[in-house]
């Protein structure tokens, strides 16, 4: 008997596997005791949000749909880039492949009295950005996001390619020279 492995393309958003939020009432911060759920895709980035009282109660979520401005109980394909409150990706210029925010946050900036949102390019590439809420509500819309920092590679890392800047660390022990390790 042959036992096959299927790999199947993800089609359902993880949300709060970007960021998660709740208003803690700040100078001028908008509060209604919901918790924010944010996912990211290669798309951009999605919101979702539940009743503080039942965050893990996932019948009582609400999906947001900027077309619109409606919050539903349908959960959009991973692909409907009409759900994003934010459309933001970049192609990989080594392979072509798609990808959009990697690693991130939202929170509310007090001098500002807007939400702010921060993330790192997913893939090779560790570029930060940070986008604003033009409209002072975390459903947007968002400013077209800015790269504030690209951070230099390390030369170890330049033994894989001399293009990589991971948006991770790897560590490398060199018994051979009696060093403990270089960090890209």
């Amino acid at each position: 008997m042959e036992t096959r492995l299927t790999i199947a393309q993800a089609t359902e958003n993880l949300y709060g596997s970007f960021a998660t939020y709740t208003s803690l009432s700040q100078k001028g911060e908008p509060s209604d005791n919901n918790i924010y759920f944010l996912s990211t895709s290669s798309t951009g980035i999605k919101l979702a949000r539940a009743p503080s009282a039942s965050p893990t109660d996932r019948s009582t979520f609400r999906y947001f749909y900027p077309s619109d401005g409606s919050w539903a109980k349908t959960q959009p394909h991973v692909s409907n880039t009409l759900a994003n409150i934010l459309t933001w990706s970049y192609t990989n210029p080594y392979d072509g492949s798609r990808h959009g925010p990697g690693t991130g946050d939202v929170f509310w900036n007090v001098y500002y009295g807007t939400y702010l949102l921060v993330f790192q390019s997913d893939g090779i590439s560790s570029a930060f950005f940070v986008s604003y809420s033009t409209s002072g509500m975390v459903t947007g819309p968002w400013s077209e996001p800015v790269q504030f920092w690209n951070p230099p590679v390390n030369s170890m890392c330049t033994k894989w390619s001399p293009n990589w800047n991971f948006n991770y660390a790897v560590s490398e022990r060199r018994l051979d020279e009696g060093e403990e390790g270089n960090v890209c």
